[in-house]
């Protein structure tokens, strides 16, 4: 399975990008369809990580230089900006009173004050690993920083599968917990099987999994006549 990653990892981000770009537009048809604030929360996610994974899919294609360091620079605040949105996301599929949704909200500007200033701050360096050229952390970015990036990509996991896991007895759906399980389940992955290098890859799986999930999610969602 690693050799052929490594081989074929240079077309397989991209053509995640491009599914990434299609669950987008099944979100903003879901949003448009019911009006509801949780596929408005998903759509922006899923069009941040598209961003992401299309940043990554490119720079082979780019070449290494200051553009690449701009786009991944974006890339690494975007990351910041809107992965909060999954505080968010789990309020208002559980339906929360608006006294907790304004509880979650404060907790949501505080992580995006965090993760942006991180995104900002990390110290990137031109990586190039199975044929593909991304900017990633250096050693030299600090512990600090390090540790809120790391709860950006594994720590708001942990929410979304509790969301989940209450969802299956109140509203008889798996798909916000397979949202869950999936960012917070692939996150780790590469780490367990060996192949830490390739983590950025198996990421992007685990996040094209986590917005397909969302969009099948979305099915209930009623139509709004607004």
């Amino acid at each position: 399975m690693r050799d052929i990653m490594l081989m074929t990892g240079w077309i397989r981000v991209p053509v995640m990008a491009l599914a990434e770009l299609v669950v987008f537009f099944g979100l903003l048809k879901k949003y448009l369809y019911s009006r509801k604030h949780v596929a408005l929360y998903m759509m922006f996610l899923a069009l941040a990580l598209f961003y992401e994974a299309a940043v990554v899919g490119l720079g082979r294609f780019l070449g290494n230089g200051t553009l690449l360091e701009i786009l991944n620079r974006i890339r690494y605040i975007l990351h910041g900006l809107l992965m909060p949105l999954l505080l968010p996301i789990c309020a208002y599929a559980l339906e929360m009173r608006d006294s907790g949704k304004r509880i979650i909200w404060i907790i949501m500007l505080i992580c995006i004050i965090a993760g942006t200033a991180a995104g900002r701050l990390t110290v990137i360096e031109p990586q190039n690993v199975a044929g593909i050229l991304r900017y990633a952390p250096a050693e030299s970015t600090s512990l600090r920083v390090s540790a809120i990036n790391t709860y950006l990509s594994l720590g708001m996991a942990v929410p979304v599968v509790i969301t989940g896991i209450i969802m299956i007895f109140k509203a008889k759906t798996l798909w916000m917990f397979l949202a869950g399980a999936a960012i917070g389940g692939f996150s780790y992955l590469g780490l367990f099987t060996g192949n830490n290098d390739l983590s950025f890859m198996i990421m992007i799986a685990g996040n094209l999994l986590m917005t397909l999930f969302f969009l099948l999610y979305t099915g209930r969602l009623k139509r709004s006549y607004l």
